[in-house]
């Protein structure tokens, strides 16, 4: 059997690589999400699922994710203003964004859908508030107490009464959604793949 065979054969390792730290694995091996990983690598994500953060109570957040809503409807309506009544309706995406983080922070970086819904409404509520200063310029000063129950309900109800103008009232509807489904990805609680084993142990190497 001369040298050249030997130059030719081909180490094949059978052993599987771990997903998660990509080495070999040797003995034993756990799946997580349907994926090969070694047991060193399935303690860490049984760690991970113990410690996962638990929501504080809600008043935190919602302080957290109120005071991004305000800040937000406050930065749309003075922008609005600038520009002299034009809207930018795709600043709903950011609105959703900031308001859901806000949130996340003010739990500690948990999700709860308690979470979700509160910042879908604070959202909401945001966006479409935005509108009460912009509404209340046109009305005379003497009447904005009297009128201002009647402008809020507006606001609140202006993404269904833009439809009248049924290409931007459907573009807008569009772009709230966006925005209020940001907020509601942002606060999802945590999800883990499912983790399954042990199984193996994995064959060795041969020699082909």
């Amino acid at each position: 059997m001369d040298t050249l065979q030997f130059q030719k054969a081909e180490f094949a390792d059978p052993r599987p690589l771990c997903a998660g730290c990509k080495t070999r694995i040797d003995g034993t091996y756990y799946q997580y999400g349907g994926r090969e990983i070694c047991d060193s690598c399935s303690a860490h994500i049984r760690a991970a699922q113990s410690t996962a953060p638990a929501a504080p109570p809600l008043s935190r957040p919602l302080l957290f994710g109120a005071a991004a809503a305000l800040a937000c409807s406050a930065a749309y309506a003075l922008i609005t203003f600038m520009l002299h009544g034009a809207e930018i309706g795709i600043i709903a995406i950011g609105v959703g964004y900031l308001v859901g983080r806000a949130i996340r922070i003010g739990a500690n970086n948990a999700g709860a859908r308690p979470l979700q819904i509160m910042a879908v409404v604070l959202t909401y509520l945001s966006i479409t508030l935005s509108y009460v200063p912009l509404i209340l310029r046109e009305v005379p000063v003497a009447h904005i107490a009297s009128a201002l129950p009647t402008v809020i309900g507006y606001s609140l109800a202006s993404p269904l009464l833009n439809l009248q103008n049924p290409a931007s009232g459907i573009l807008g509807i569009i772009i709230l959604g966006v925005g209020l489904l940001q907020a509601w990805r942002l606060t999802a609680p945590r999800r883990f793949l499912p983790l399954t084993g042990p199984f193996g142990p994995t064959p060795g190497p041969s020699v082909v």
